[in-house]
């Protein structure tokens, strides 16, 4: 047990290094023009979505999304 607790403590520290040493060398992209990864993209959507379902107002939808409401809905 005392070495399971241990590579659990190693584990968590080599992890707490590898974060800092690429923040610290500037080894991930963080530009405004980069396009996200796709980690991100899955994270971000995922956030969004919970947020969205979360917050939304109770009931249904009050405007069914037929073809001529989609197209009003999408002109400007």
């Amino acid at each position: 047990m005392r070495g399971f607790v241990l590579g659990v403590i190693v584990t968590v520290v080599a992890l707490m290094m590898i974060v800092v040493a690429v923040a610290q060398f500037g080894l991930y992209p963080i530009g405004a023009d980069n396009p996200p990864s796709s980690l991100e993209h899955a994270l971000a959507g995922r956030a969004m979505d919970v947020y969205a379902d979360k917050h939304k107002p109770a009931g249904d939808n009050p405007i069914a999304p037929t073809a001529e409401n989609l197209t009003q809905g999408a002109l400007p």
